[in-house]
């Protein structure tokens, strides 16, 4: 493109102020720059106090306390009351509060370059997520790899590459290959049918035994309560 048709023609005080506003300009953009930075710090440690949410929600010591079907681990009654206690005080739908606390305990636990990462403005808290997000599939001894390979692109581009780059990067640190992991899976693959009340049962995969979806657990709990 023509850089006349970019720079009107005018006298030197037009230069003068074309130049002060370029100046305003630059100092604005800084300023949304280091706010960023500002609030990736701010956002690391939202994400600690949750992560002090949960560890102080499983020293109580919740149990189910449901007389009917599978009940829920220890940890799963934890993860329901402090999902819905977040969902509802900061008005999050629960899959957007479960991610919060998923992503508060990677980044507490084994995601320590990618929450120095965060605390340093170097990502924002959404690439913090899509790293920790994308990593459940892995085994433990292959997460730190993965770290290492995506937290360089995390710093480099937009949230939707990377998510494209961490599926990728997933796949790669997996031990198996997706053909052996499917045929894994069906060798291991195991239903598990428990009598429940009124004549009812359950029919659940052998991986959420001793769990019932949060709908079909909270109707119960629901439907045992006075009119």
């Amino acid at each position: 493109m023509n850089r006349a048709i970019l720079t009107p023609d005018g006298d030197g005080s037009d230069f003068a102020t074309r130049r002060l506003l370029r100046e305003r300009y630059k100092a604005a953009v800084g300023a949304v720059i280091d706010s960023a930075r500002t609030v990736a710090v701010a956002q690391a440690e939202h994400a600690a106090r949750v992560e002090d949410a949960r560890q102080a929600c499983l020293a109580v010591g919740f149990t189910d306390q449901s007389t009917g079907g599978p009940t829920w681990t220890p940890d799963v009654v934890t993860q329901r009351i402090l999902v819905t206690e977040l969902a509802v005080a900061l008005r999050l739908n629960e899959t957007d509060a479960r991610r919060l606390i998923d992503t508060a305990e990677g980044l507490a636990g084994t995601f320590t370059a990618t929450r120095t990462a965060l605390e340093s403005g170097q990502i924002s808290f959404r690439h913090a997520e899509k790293i920790i997000q994308h990593s459940a599939a892995l085994p433990p001894e292959c997460v730190a790899d993965y770290e290492t390979r995506l937290l360089p692109i995390a710093g480099r581009v937009c949230v939707q590459r990377l998510t494209r780059h961490a599926r990728a990067t997933a796949e790669e640190a997996q031990p198996q290959t997706a053909i052996e992991r499917h045929l894994t899976a069906t060798t291991h693959r195991h239903l598990s049918l428990d009598p429940a009340a009124d004549g009812m049962a359950y029919r659940v995969p052998r991986q959420v035994v001793g769990r019932v979806s949060s709908f079909s657990k909270l109707g119960m709990v629901g439907s045992a309560r006075p009119a």
